[in-house]
């Protein structure tokens, strides 16, 4: 972790991990074309099982936000069990190129997940899903609440 503005860390795999924005930013800016065939060489199950998780406490048409949607692979898992208003936000603009290629979301938006508040309107979503994001965020219970401001109580 840098400790001054001299020393910039380099995230360099996926273990490594790194809560430094330009680390971060980078690393998946760099991987963003080979992200997909890598994960899914590593049979990678945790959008298929989070969507499994969510989908059955959604009614269709709901809103939900993809927090730290990468290239979409969630957007895909979601749009495939029903009809969603899918919006997602995530750090890496060659992420959100491949996520918008994906033809599944409504709206895609660049911006650091460690920057809150999100912009987003407040009650503005059914639900929010944040799939293998959260390692990546130094105060994952500030973003926790700022979510909870942008999904509206559920009835």
């Amino acid at each position: 972790m840098p400790t001054n503005g001299d020393t910039e860390e380099r995230l360099t795999s996926l273990r490594q991990g790194s809560t430094e924005t330009g680390a971060v930013k980078s690393y998946y800016d760099e991987m963003a074309d080979h992200y997909d065939d890598m994960l899914a060489g590593w049979q990678y199950r945790a959008p298929k099982d989070a969507c499994d998780l969510l989908t059955p406490h959604l009614a269709e048409h709901a809103r939900v936000l993809d927090v730290g949607c990468g290239t979409g692979l969630m957007g895909r898992a979601l749009m495939r069990r029903g009809t969603f208003h899918l919006d997602g936000i995530d750090i890496s603009d060659a992420s959100l190129r491949h996520a918008e290629g994906r033809g599944c979301y409504a709206r895609l938006i660049r911006h650091d997940l460690q920057a809150l508040p999100l912009p987003v309107q407040d009650n503005g979503y059914d639900a929010a899903a944040a799939v293998g994001v959260m390692s990546y965020i130094a105060d994952a219970s500030a973003l926790m609440r700022d979510l909870c401001r942008a999904v509206r109580p559920a009835v």
